[in-house]
């Protein structure tokens, strides 16, 4: 296999992610692919799938966001009716959000067509090319998180 260097790899990479993307989101009509919701707020509905309700400081986190503009974010996903925002009742300065039924169902919307399009895009690979595909993201993705659990135990 060529060599690469790190620099030319990136610029391939930035012309060809955004076709790879494209080319699967062919199959979505969803909140996401509409517009109705950007990355961050989807990145926020999901997080609150998977951990349940949190306090805003604690989201402005996750996104690494100043508070005020999380609370920006929130604002919009709450006008939207895909989150809900309740005072914390041991605390009634904390401000908990978390996911509506709108939320739930805006989420498993993208997800399931999503899997359409991933699904259709990567057909065109063979079962071997796929698992080579997989490995390299799984590879990355593990040591991306190994990279942020050290920055987080050191910051």
């Amino acid at each position: 296999m060529a060599s690469t260097s790190i620099n030319s790899f990136s610029k391939r990479l930035i012309g060809l992610l955004p076709r790879l993307c494209r080319a699967s989101m062919k199959f979505e009509q969803n909140a996401l692919s509409s517009g109705d919701i950007t990355i961050p707020q989807y990145w926020t509905l999901e997080r609150l799938r998977q951990n349940g309700p949190m306090p805003m400081r604690e989201l402005a986190s996750y996104l690494q966001m100043k508070s005020p503009t999380a609370t920006i974010l929130a604002d919009r996903l709450h006008e939207k009716g895909y989150i809900r925002r309740e005072s914390d009742e041991h605390d009634r300065r904390v401000v908990l959000i978390s996911l509506t039924a709108k939320g739930r169902k805006a989420l498993e919307e993208v997800a399931e067509q999503r899997l359409k399009g991933i699904t259709h895009t990567f057909s065109r690979l063979s079962a071997d090319e796929r698992a080579n595909y997989l490995d390299l993201i799984e590879k990355l993705v593990s040591r991306l998180d190994a990279t942020t659990e050290s920055t987080d135990t050191t910051s």
